[in-house]
């Protein structure tokens, strides 16, 4: 897969009228060197195709914005001064040793004062002023934290929503003033009562200027959940720092029923000549990605066909405006090579492109060999956390938290009806696709990014070792204020979701038994069947048809049964499989075999749902060559325990009862480097984690 993402920035160049193809452009970008968990600044200049790397932070640095009045003049997100993103700008000569931090997460206004991400900055035409937003439109509640822009997980006292503000730096890069920008200041409530709300709980993203510098147009979801997103232009008053009163209009509308529960009209942006608003919206049957142009003088236009840009099952997203020219730069991940497999023709792949769209033709810019996207970590890589959604073929990079990740890599910590609202697929699935959308996560990260899915896994243990539970609300909430610094741990988390999801085929779970009758298998299609019991072919003349470039997994927890009268037909040179998996290591998706999680202390969820408490332990260190330790927490009664370990085949090759006092050390001599699985039993209650031996 490619390892450099890149965020390309055509730069505005007033002075030189320069158009596409002039030698002197230089565009601006993010990239990771090679490296998931650091990313970087990069200048790249298409006339000598030369890249220059501008920082050298362990950091992420994102998003890059070149003033319109000095190309010399950066500003960008970076979570390298606390652990959360904030603006800083500098020169790009010598980005590092210039740049200046100009948000610290203290504004006047804001209800709350704590950590929160500042990010999406752009330049107004002036030189002077940065629109960007920021999540510290602190509202107290009780509200429910959420994973990432999902259900309620833990009821806390406040919540944080996203605005826009705007900065008033000199030359010198002194801040001279901080503007909250009220965006109800700017609504007619009176003759336009419903396209805005008279609360804080709105998310607003990506805003920026047209070439006057007097109107915006930015994102914005109004229904608290962030699920609902629309295109929205206002007046601004570039003198007073503020948004005209009266002149906040809603561009778009619906419609709310497609395949992704993310109605997102995103990444907007005004046209090089201001008449037109080009966005990219997941309104569309398959819900994939796709860019649309509507008139900047629209109000409520509907996002139909017939505003569309781009046709295709592949993903396009945040449309750039190149200066000078009626042409468009987006990111699309548009390739021949489908991850589903499914798709006929071309579809959504593995690798991230920069695409120039000038009338109907898309011409690829950079090398196609490397990652390149106009932004990171926003309309690409945001949809909820680990849901796979959007299409069914989808690569992001996600920049995720701790916390996240940990909530959704244990999936009965989430209510059942996580997902309720989604649509009549998905009521009462949410574990079962978080844990698919996890397993498809591990997978991909200890492939490309080893090292980062060690520390992750060591993260998420420490977070999981001290959580107290739901029933006291006072620990919990001791617990939630005392692993801030933890929980809002950032990990860029390379991911590949595919073949189900919400925005794809409706996610089939695992019966007990699967009984599989007159089966076929399309080519280039991979298929995996598997019960927690047994896989049973229909037999009495029953077919089960593989044609050429098809794969077949079937995986059961204790048998796999051909029926006599069943007829196998196997073609083509990809694989036909049947694996018996008493590890839990099914279809994604599947929930682990065996007995339930043990019934050792009944806990609610917060709405009501009943759920059961597993085995937690601890497994160090990890990785190791060929001994670790096992350690019970405190609140985990010692005694007789079971120890499995199994490969990734399925296959038990440690099997030991023990009697521990909170621990003990297992040995696996001879055994080849890779990922294993720890198995701990104590009564009816059981556990797992993973050992990577190296």
């Amino acid at each position: 897969m490619k390892r450099i993402a890149k965020i390309m920035i055509i730069i505005y160049c007033l002075n030189t009228g320069i158009n596409i193809g002039t030698e002197a452009q230089k565009v601006y970008y993010t990239g990771n060197g090679g490296s998931w968990d650091n990313w970087d600044l990069y200048s790249y200049d298409l006339g000598t195709t030369t890249e220059t790397r501008l920082t050298f932070n362990t950091a992420i640095d994102n998003h890059p914005d070149i003033s319109h009045i000095d190309p010399n003049r950066v500003v960008f997100s970076s979570n390298r001064g606390n652990g959360e993103f904030d603006i800083y700008v500098g020169n790009t000569a010598n980005v590092d040793g210039t740049a200046v931090r100009l948000t610290f997460d203290a504004y006047p206004g804001s209800a709350l004062q704590g950590k929160y991400p500042d990010r999406h900055p752009h330049w107004h035409t002036n030189g002077e002023l940065i629109v960007f937003t920021s999540k510290n439109r602190g509202v107290f509640g009780p509200f429910a934290l959420k994973t990432e822009c999902s259900s309620p997980i833990i009821i806390i006292d406040w919540r944080y929503f996203e605005g826009m503000n705007v900065l008033w730096i000199n030359a010198a890069n002194t801040v001279l003033g901080y503007f909250p920008l009220n965006v109800r200041k700017a609504w007619d409530s009176i003759n336009d009562p419903t396209i805005w709300v008279h609360n804080d709980e709105t998310y607003v993203g990506h805003p920026s200027f047209n070439s006057a510098g007097d109107k915006m147009v930015f994102t914005a979801a109004i229904d608290g959940e962030g699920k609902v997103w629309e295109v929205y232009t206002c007046g601004f008053d570039p003198v007073s720092k503020s948004l005209i009163p009266n002149s906040l209009e809603r561009k778009t509308l619906g419609p709310n029923n497609g395949n992704n529960p993310i109605k997102m009209s995103g990444g907007a942006k005004f046209s090089d000549d201001d008449t037109q608003i080009l966005f990219n919206s997941t309104r569309i049957t398959s819900g994939n990605s796709q860019i649309y142009s509507i008139p900047a003088t629209a109000i409520d236009w509907p996002v139909t066909s017939a505003a569309r840009l781009t046709f295709h099952q592949g993903n396009d997203y945040v449309p750039q405006p190149v200066p000078g020219s009626s042409a468009i730069l987006i990111t699309s991940d548009l390739g021949p090579v489908p991850l589903c497999g499914c798709e006929l023709g071309m579809g959504a792949t593995a690798d991230l492109d920069v695409v120039l769209l000038n009338g109907g033709a898309r011409t690829i810019l950079g090398t196609d060999a490397s990652q390149q996207t106009l932004l990171l970590g926003d309309e690409v890589s945001w949809f909820c956390g680990l849901k796979p959604n959007l299409s069914a073929c989808t690569f992001t990079p996600r920049v995720m938290s701790v916390e996240a990740l940990w909530l959704e890599h244990e999936p009965y910590l989430l209510p059942p009806n996580i997902l309720e609202g989604y649509g009549p697929n998905y009521i009462n699935t949410g574990q079962q696709l978080y844990s698919m959308a996890w397993n498809n996560l591990q997978s991909y990260m200890y492939a490309v990014a080893p090292m980062q899915f060690f520390n992750l896994i060591e993260d998420i243990s420490m977070l999981a070792s001290t959580f107290p539970g739901w029933t006291d609300p006072i620990m919990l909430r001791n617990w939630y204020m005392a692993n801030t610094e933890l929980r809002i741990k950032k990990y860029v988390v390379p991911s590949v979701m595919h073949d189900y999801g919400l925005g794809g085929i409706p996610f089939q779970f695992t019966p007990y038994n699967n009984y599989l009758t007159n089966i076929l298998v399309p080519d280039l299609c991979d298929v995996c069947h598997d019960g927690l019991d047994m896989v049973v072919t229909g037999g009495n003349g029953s077919l089960f048809t593989k044609q050429p470039g098809g794969k077949v997994d079937l995986i059961a927890g204790v048998k796999i049964l051909l029926l006599p009268g069943t007829t196998l037909k196997v073609s083509g040179d990809r694989t036909f499989t049947a694996k018996i998996s008493p590890t839990g290591l099914f279809c994604p998706g599947s929930l682990p075999p065996g007995a339930p999680l043990a019934k050792l202390g009944l806990t609610e969820t917060p709405d009501g749902t009943s759920l059961v408490e597993k085995l937690v332990f601890k497994v160090y260190p990890n990785p190791t060559s060929q001994s670790f330790w096992i350690e019970l927490p405190k609140n985990e009664a010692s005694g007789n325990i079971q120890i499995e370990v199994y490969d990734l085949t399925g296959l038990k090759i440690f099997n030991q009862t023990r009697m521990i006092d909170k621990r003990t050390q297992v040995t696996l001599p001879g055994k080849a480097s890779g990922i294993y699985f720890v198995r701990l039993t104590i009564g009816n209650a059981s556990g797992d984690q993973i050992v990577v031996l190296n």
